[in-house]
């Protein structure tokens, strides 16, 4: 559809009508008879809808219906938004001068666009009202125009239009009655668009009593017919119309302001090129001249303009000629306090933020994906606020929203145009409306180039999202290919939790309900390509909580997802991290979700033990980021419930105030989970236990015996890992005061984003997030690790206190039903190395009972192909007090690396330094004590428990199907083995 002009004045031609059905033309009457009319003509209007009660109408409306507008007003009435010239303000009530005879029509007042002639264009827009009826009914005439109708809008979307019957030569201006089936809608928010985009032969629309009714209409209008309407055909009229309703047009033939004055322009701009052959025509098609401006570095700046109001859009027609530097393409932005719209680049990526009276930083913000503009080429960039949200679109088509309101914060920064522009500008334009999705369709070359470009984006975003549409037959065949490559991958764990498919990361929300364990954790989904395409979001996989439960702790049902996204650009990040609240008396979640806050969801049906639907809480976020001091980083919560029915709720992983450097996290307190209370920093890091660059993310924090409580943590510098403090849980002055520090992975080591949950035994079940090694992304040109399974828990273990109050780690004694096929060898002396042969697995569980020497090392080689080339062996050194898994030999495969940190922490050291070969944890043993040794090996994954005082992970990779050798090993002092078990473990997956 064409966009519309400023409204006009609407021409009063005729005398008020005193019969049913209106006069076709200007009555003389006499001087009584005229008065008469009058009064009639004025009771009409001091009671609106006065013939709504005439038989007609009866018959028309029949039992029930809903009146939308029967337009027996002096004005459209409250909430009805009109644009352009062709609706006047007011209902017509006659035929205009030289129209046809016009009726059909109920009442009065009725819609007729013929203002004087075809030529005005414009819309006519409803306020909002809930679908409550099978169909929806009205009259109609005029023309047969996919641009002259009247559409249903759903979520801003047209879902079913109707046009009159005419289209060139002689017909009939009467109305007859026609609508549509909306069941499918039914409940929904709607709004009626009447729209006369044409200015040819018929390029008119009469439109008179829009009812909702559970009758059919005597015509139903197909549903397909929308499709004309949501994308009408381009034409020069159109968009010229729509260039004409702007504040502002930069047609760039030359320097000049809104207003027409030069304008001051900065840096190196050129004006006046002229387009040829198809790049004019495109230029002309959108309303431009063929004329557009050369930016190398410099823009326009007005120091004039300045939009008010709540609605808002930018239009830029722009050809880079190279990858877009950061700046500012169109705005007035002055910082995130001080903007009131900015249309930008940052990191190659067109974004569209704006500021709002009520916000004192941004009130939203939406930035594309990375590959969306790409050089060499035109785009229609249009950025809209129409006082619900905020979107952009790219040559016609939305890519991507996010809902905000308010009205613009306004400022004193001048207006930009084309800072960071390296390349064309065609032209550009400013409007203080919400053009529709039609009007910037036209803008952007017709349904015809939009068609065009969108086809041309399916390939790209099913190659992100997957395929759509896939047959039963389809998903099968490939489900049978998925698990038969599984099965063959040598590096898939086979006993340990993971999911079925796909990547994870944390794990969040451990609970146990009903009889059932429950850990859930981050996994990945896209939304799908329909949705990407009609513009609700991008095609950016983002985070969602997967979910698993389990009776005995050892075999897994996966559910479908506790929490997902919405897919309506809100949520461009997805759901991050968090977990279960402690000893709710309902099972409930506490998550974060980026750009929004700390939201909370509870179980749908707490007597369902799988616990498999959630619902999110109808005032989320019930922490805002946005509204914090200024010490918080609102990040990864946890919470819990004490025994007097208050809930205390740990949010981020660090804390600004002065004196808290380092990991911190803040406390906050509630009463109902909703309304939340900050208390202040929840404890003091010491620089004795950790660095200042660590932090305290995935926090758990959970009362542990001997009277003390311990905080588990995941911390990202150097490299992803767990630490935990022990220490006292002073209730009184709500701080916890740590008097221990330890840590549960060091460099190389694999464990990380812990949670716990308390069973029906009264356990503390530990889980934590087994990685990969560090990848490419964080160190450019290093050769890639294994991207297999970087998806998989630790076993389950249970933590517990010695009477020391040092930590105590014990495999679950549950996953002794795996156990199968045991060896077990007695009292014998080991020094050097000896091989167990024909003992040998890669899933496998191996206990040996030690009697060590005074001094040296000794412990066990695992993974081992017969002739040696690949290896790990694990050892205990009495004389240093370590463990250590050696990861020197671990595999022949030079791409299988370990790295001491992250990309920031390497870049201060040189490169040989990158890399590390072993992962060692402090272990101090007494003279003469007894070892209990417990290695867990499951292909990649080895897991080492030694006296049930520390506990090592580890991922190693063998390129070769034989490295499933088993050694023993002693240096120094010889060792003995009071008894060694070996068992094959049972997969459960």
């Amino acid at each position: 559809m064409k966009t519309a002009s400023r409204p006009q004045p609407h021409p009063q031609t005729a005398t008020f009508p005193y019969m049913t059905t209106k006069a076709t033309s200007t009555t003389t009457l006499p001087p009584t008879l005229k008065l008469s009319a009058l009064a009639a003509g004025l009771l009409l209007f001091a009671t609106p809808g006065a013939f709504a009660q005439s038989a007609a109408v009866k018959a028309f409306e029949g039992d029930g219906a809903i009146v939308i507008a029967d337009f027996e007003g002096r004005s459209y009435g409250k909430g009805w938004t009109v644009t352009g010239e062709a609706f006047g303000k007011a209902p017509a009530t006659a035929a205009t001068t030289r129209q046809s005879r016009l009726a059909g029509y109920l009442g009065s007042g009725y819609v007729n666009t013929y203002n004087p002639n075809d030529r005005p264009t414009g819309t006519l827009t409803s306020p909002a009202f809930t679908i409550q009826r099978r169909y929806v009914r009205f009259l109609i005439g005029g023309g047969g125009h996919p641009d002259t109708c009247v559409n249903l809008l759903v979520d801003g979307k047209v879902v079913r239009t109707a046009s009159g019957p005419n289209v060139y030569g002689p017909g009939s201006e009467n109305l007859s009655e026609a609508g549509w089936d909306v069941g499918e809608f039914a409940g929904k928010s709607a709004r009626i668009e009447i729209a006369d985009m044409n200015s040819g032969s018929w390029g008119h629309i009469n439109i008179d009593h829009i009812i909702q009714s559970d009758r059919a209409p005597k015509k139903l209008v197909a549903p397909q017919q929308q499709a004309a309407a949501a994308n009408p055909p381009a034409s020069g009229q159109a968009t010229r119309t729509a260039l004409r309703d702007a504040a502002a047009v930069w047609n760039m033939d030359a320097p000049k302001t809104a207003g027409g004055a030069r304008a001051a322009v900065s840096g190196a701009v050129s004006f006046g090129h002229a387009l040829q052959g198809a790049e004019l025509a495109a230029s002309r098609a959108r309303g431009g001249d063929g004329l557009a401006a050369r930016f190398a570095g410099g823009f326009i700046k007005d120091e004039q303009l300045q939009p008010k109001g709540d609605r808002l859009t930018l239009l830029l027609r722009i050809k880079p000629s190279a990858a877009l530097p950061n700046g500012e393409l169109f705005s007035k932005h002055g910082g995130h306090a001080k903007t009131s719209f900015n249309l930008y680049v940052n990191s190659g990526r067109i974004g569209f933020q704006i500021g709002t009276k009520d916000v004192t930083s941004l009130a939203a913000d939406i930035r594309l994906e990375p590959d969306a503009i790409k050089p060499g080429a035109w785009h229609d960039i249009v950025a809209r606020y129409d006082g619900s949200q905020i979107a952009l679109f790219v040559n016609g088509r939305r890519v991507l929203s996010k809902p905000v309101s308010g009205a613009l914060r306004e400022n004193a920064e001048p207006l930009t145009i084309g800072r960071p522009m390296r390349g064309d500008i065609d032209h550009a334009a400013l409007w203080t409306r919400a053009l529709s999705d039609a009007e910037i369709i036209a803008l952007s070359g017709g349904p015809g180039a939009v068609a065009q470009a969108q086809t041309s984006r399916l390939p790209q975003i099913q190659a992100i999202t997957g395929k759509d549409n896939l047959t039963t037959v389809d998903q099968l065949r490939a489900a049978r290919e998925l698990r038969a490559k599984l099965a063959d991958d040598p590096h898939r764990p086979r006993y340990h939790l993971m999911p079925p498919d796909g990547y994870w990361n944390d794990v969040n929300g451990t609970l146990y309900w009903k009889g059932r364990y429950h850990v859930m954790f981050l996994g990945r989904q896209a939304p799908d390509a329909q949705t990407v395409l009609d513009g609700k979001d991008t095609a950016h996989p983002r985070e969602i909580w997967l979910h698993a439960s389990s009776a005995d702790l050892v075999h897994w049902v996966h559910h479908t997802p506790a929490l997902t996204p919405v897919f309506d650009g809100s949520m461009p990040r997805g759901i991050y991290s968090g977990d279960a609240v402690n000893d709710a008396p309902v099972p409930t979640l506490i998550y974060h979700v980026p750009g929004q806050g700390t939201c909370i969801a509870t179980a749908a049906d707490p007597d369902d033990p799988e616990l498999v639907r959630w619902t999110p809480h109808p005032k989320n976020p019930v922490i805002s980021d946005k509204t914090q001091p200024p010490e918080v980083r609102v990040f990864d919560p946890a919470a819990w419930r004490e025994a007097d029915g208050t809930y205390y709720a740990l949010i981020g992983n660090k804390n600004g105030t002065p004196g808290y450097e380092g990991d911190s996290t803040s406390l906050y307190r509630s009463k109902d989970l909703v309304n939340w209370e900050y208390r202040g920093p929840f404890y003091k890091s010491d620089r004795k236990w950790t660095g200042e660059y660590e932090d305290a993310a995935c926090p758990d924090f959970f009362p542990i015996g001997n009277g003390r409580h311990m905080l588990l943590m995941h911390c990202h510098r150097p490299f992803n890992s767990t630490h935990y403090y022990i220490g006292i849980w002073d209730r009184a002055s709500e701080k916890f005061i740590p008097e221990s520090h330890g840590r549960m992975s060091w460099a190389a080591g694999s464990t990380a984003a812990p949670e716990t949950l308390l069973d029906d035994k009264g356990r503390r079940v530990f889980w934590g997030w087994v990685q990969e090694p560090y990848r490419p992304t964080q160190m450019p040109k290093m050769p890639s690790a294994s991207v297999t399974w970087a998806s998989v828990t630790t076993l389950p273990r249970i933590l517990s206190l010695f009477p020391d109050n040092t930590l105590r780690i014990q495999p679950a004694p549950e996953l002794e039903v795996l156990r199968h096929n045991e060896r077990v060898l007695e009292n014998f002396t080991v020094s050097g190395e000896r091989n167990l042969s024909g003992i040998r697995g890669d899933t496998l569980e191996i206990r040996a009972r030690i009697r060590p020497g005074k001094s040296g090392r000794f412990g066990v080689v695992v993974r081992q192909t017969p002739d040696d080339a690949e290896r790990t062996p694990i050892w205990i050194d009495l004389d240093k007090h370590t463990l250590t898994a050696d990861i020197s030999k671990s595999t022949l495969d030079p791409k299988a690396r370990w790295t001491k940190g992250r990309a920031d922490f390497l870049k201060n050291l040189p490169p040989q330094e990158h890399f590390v070969t072993e992962q060692t944890a402090p272990l101090t043993l007494a003279p003469g004590e007894i070892v209990d040794l417990r290695v867990f090996i499951d292909r990649s994954i080895i897991e080492i428990f030694v006296n049930e005082r520390q506990c090592l992970t580890q991922r190693v990779y063998p390129s070769r199907r034989d490295a499933q050798e088993i050694s023993l090993v002693a240096e120094g002092a010889p060792v003995t083995i009071e008894k060694l078990q070996v068992w094959d473990m049972r997969p459960t997956q």
